[in-house]
């Protein structure tokens, strides 16, 4: 969210909230959310997914009626497939693989690494996570290598 996200929304309110002084911190969502409960942040911007994995995961209500919501818009989770030495994908995204695909996860931490748990495990396909990585860490390697939002895909 911090690499994505805020970069084009903070420019924009700035148009309409001249004087206002934005400051961004970055965390995982459930320790955004204490902040949040302990009224030291005024508000959390978090991806929640169709499939309520991270709601679920928090012990939140499916519309998160536990809080004040706002949705900002929508975004998509896609698959990315490193290229083979030719330039092609090294892996068929869209059918099964006689062996398990690799992929690059978030971290365990990271709130769409539960969303995206629930993508895989919907998605038919056996895919084996051998690599985790932070999120403002993981962007670039995501784009390049396995999952990224499509917003982030956007960006590079």
């Amino acid at each position: 969210m911090s690499a994505v996200f805020f970069p084009d929304w903070i420019p924009r309110l700035h148009e309409d909230f001249k004087d206002a002084k934005f400051s961004v911190d970055s965390d995982n969502l459930p320790e955004c959310l204490v902040l949040l409960d302990e009224g030291k942040v005024d508000y959390v911007v978090a991806l929640l997914d169709e499939r309520n994995a991270v709601a679920s995961r928090l012990g939140l209500s499916p519309e998160v009626r536990d809080y004040l919501s706002l949705q900002l818009g929508d975004e998509r989770l896609i698959a990315v497939s490193a290229p083979n030495a030719a330039g092609q994908p090294l892996f068929d995204l869209g059918k099964s693989a006689d062996q398990p695909i690799s992929f690059l996860g978030y971290a365990d931490e990271c709130h769409l690494e539960w969303s995206l748990q629930a993508v895989l495990q919907s998605s038919g396909l056996d895919f084996q996570r051998n690599h985790s990585a932070s999120l403002t860490e993981g962007y670039a390697s995501w784009q390049s290598q396995n999952w990224a939002s499509l917003g982030c895909r956007r960006h590079w």
